[in-house]
């Protein structure tokens, strides 16, 4: 039910398969979120803060995963809707 498929476009990625059974993560994120119960954090209420992502003691087990479809076009397309609206204007 709370959960945001689109927005944010970068999101936090668990793999499971590094992923001990600490809950050091649930316990340090501030919105209150069972991170552990995700592959991939698509909570409503995760703010990508990333307080989890460095709680975690194993590395590479909880990282921020980017959509790069996606990202590597919102500069240019802003830069330029920007621009046709500041010559509109």
């Amino acid at each position: 039910f709370k959960k945001s498929f689109v927005f944010p476009l970068t999101k936090i990625k668990r793999e499971k398969s590094s992923c001990p059974t600490c809950h050091i993560c649930n316990k340090n994120c501030p919105q209150g979120i069972g991170i552990d119960e995700y592959d991939t954090v698509n909570h409503i209420d995760c703010t990508l803060c990333s307080d989890c992502v460095y709680a975690c003691p194993i590395k590479e087990t909880l990282y921020i995963k980017k959509n790069a479809r996606v990202t590597r076009w919102i500069a240019p397309v802003a830069t330029v809707f920007l621009i046709v609206v500041g010559l509109t204007a």
